[in-house]
């Protein structure tokens, strides 16, 4: 927390996760969270962090893409300094959207219920560096799959009643071969893309990660969401939600540069949608209705 810039005296509000402390440190006022739950209805949790008006928000993007579509902007309740995302990767669409509003310190956190806080986003914002002193990070070469990462495991080194050696936690991501300009010996990883079983299958059999798609989607004016759809082997549906509408030849341009990273033959169905519906606390950028076998 004091590595990416959190400070004793700072007053932090989480939406989402559940933050604690020791106890220590609440009595004598340092590192005060404040929890707000992501269930209790939009406008009340908007008031409560408008009551708090924490220097630090801790938040699940999902959680936070709710609040912005009741708020409109995070300044028009708060304006903290630092905003620390963690649970699931936070997607260029989000951050872009958060740094249109304000120059907000981004952070991203990378963590487990099973290893704790894994790896963290410094000042340089040049990847997440992982806690080597408190696990070992491996990767994995998936050779399946195309683009998207190497498959995580871990062990952990602090736990010693029943402790997780080599795990499969699931996700993918990147190791950085180059030394973070921050000066940290930290090794770094890249945000992690998704899970292991997020993957688009094409009809000749290859697997490719639907992240490849970000760079494409980020150049999109207007863009707020989007989701993939893999409906048939043959039929890959993009939704997406924008603020204004585009127009039908920026549609025809992004259904092409889309179609050809895909790299193959296949039905890409554009959709426009308003909202996407969501009932849990993370968000699925990616649904496969296929049967993997």
């Amino acid at each position: 927390m004091r590595a990416v810039g959190v400070r004793p005296l700072d007053q932090i509000a989480s939406l989402g996760p559940n933050r604690r402390y020791e106890p220590t440190l609440d009595h004598m006022g340092l590192y005060r969270a404040t929890t707000v739950s992501p269930l209790v209805p939009i406008d009340e949790q908007a008031r409560h962090l408008a009551e708090i008006q924490p220097d630090v928000l801790w938040v699940y993007p999902t959680a936070l893409r709710s609040l912005l579509q009741h708020v409109g902007t995070l300044s028009a309740i708060i304006r903290p300094r630092i905003i620390i995302s963690s649970a699931e990767p936070l997607d260029v669409v989000l951050r872009k959207n958060l740094l249109d509003d304000r120059p907000y310190d981004i952070r991203n956190f990378y963590g487990s219920m099973e290893m704790g806080r894994i790896a963290w986003e410094c000042g340089a914002h040049e990847g997440l560096h992982i806690n080597s002193d408190a696990c070992i990070l491996q990767l994995e070469d998936d050779t399946e799959l195309t683009g998207g990462g190497q498959s995580v495991v871990v062990t952990n080194l602090n736990v010693f009643a029943s402790p997780y050696i080599r795990y499969r936690l699931g996700d993918r991501c990147k190791l950085l071969a180059l030394p973070c300009s921050c000066g940290s010996s930290l090794p770094l990883i890249g945000p992690p893309t998704g899970r292991d079983w997020d993957v688009i299958q094409l009809p000749s059999g290859n697997l490719i990660s639907p992240w490849g798609y970000n760079a494409i989607l980020r150049e999109a004016n207007g863009l707020q969401q989007f989701r993939l759809i893999q409906e048939q082997v043959d039929l890959l549906v993009v939704q997406l939600k924008f603020d204004p509408k585009p127009s039908e030849a920026m549609l025809a341009r992004l259904h092409d540069k889309l179609l050809r990273n895909t790299g193959e033959p296949l039905t890409l169905r554009i959709e426009l949608v308003d909202h996407f519906e969501n009932d849990a606390l993370k968000f699925r950028a990616f649904i496969s209705n296929l049967i993997r076998r």
